[in-house]
């Protein structure tokens, strides 16, 4: 009887089983080799690759000026810039009496954005502005920022002493309203860029701008 099992074991497993002979007849010896082979895990599959983020930068002050001015623009009057941004996007430069004002549109998606920071009156602002990309596609705009934290009567800030400078991110399309701020430092670069990215972990690539009327 316990022939026909050992048997019927090697007919049903028979890469399990090698048939051996030992005094008094046949026998089946368990094959720990095959074990091995056959109860190796199954790799598990490669993941997918994750979204590529990567920069373009804009100078606005190296950049083809778009505006066009109007013919009554007040004599002495600063002509605004409006330079070609990376997706679509423009990135414009306008003045008022006191402090320069920028700003990032998209004017076939009907969008628009004021770089600002939220601690104080802009004051200056650097020329070159980041634009982080997502798959290629812009998502938000990364600019310094000088701030006046109290502007003096005589049109100087902070009594004559200089701004103090903050990063400021600002969504675009896809992340409208998302707005972060930097103090500047070593890293302010970086962690801005962080700032941003972290907006695409939560919430994933922006889809391509939609024609204004249309979703």
């Amino acid at each position: 009887m316990l022939i026909t099992l050992l048997r019927s074991c090697q007919r049903l497993a028979p890469s399990l089983y090698r048939p051996i002979v030992v005094a008094g007849g046949l026998w089946l010896a368990f094959s720990p080799m095959a074990v091995a082979k056959d109860s190796r895990p199954t790799p598990a599959p490669t993941p997918g690759a994750g979204p590529k983020l990567s920069s373009a930068y804009l100078n606005l002050e190296k950049c083809e000026n778009l505006f066009k001015a109007p013919k009554d623009l007040p004599e002495g009057s600063d002509e605004p810039i409006e330079c070609a941004g990376p997706g679509g996007y423009r990135a414009s430069e306008s003045y008022s009496a006191m402090t320069t004002m920028h700003s990032v549109s998209h004017p076939k998606a009907d969008f628009y954005v004021t770089i600002n920071a939220k601690g104080g009156q802009a004051w200056t602002a650097a020329p070159v502005m980041e634009f982080r990309l997502c798959d290629g596609r812009p998502f938000a705009v990364i600019q310094r920022i000088g701030l006046c934290d109290a502007e003096e009567n005589d049109g100087t800030c902070n009594g004559g002493k200089s701004v103090h400078n903050v990063l400021v991110v600002e969504g675009l399309i896809g992340m409208a309203g998302r707005h972060a701020e930097i103090p500047s430092g070593r890293e302010a670069n970086e962690q801005a860029r962080q700032a941003a990215d972290a907006w695409i972990a939560e919430a994933g690539c922006p889809a391509p701008p939609s024609p204004r009327g249309k979703k």
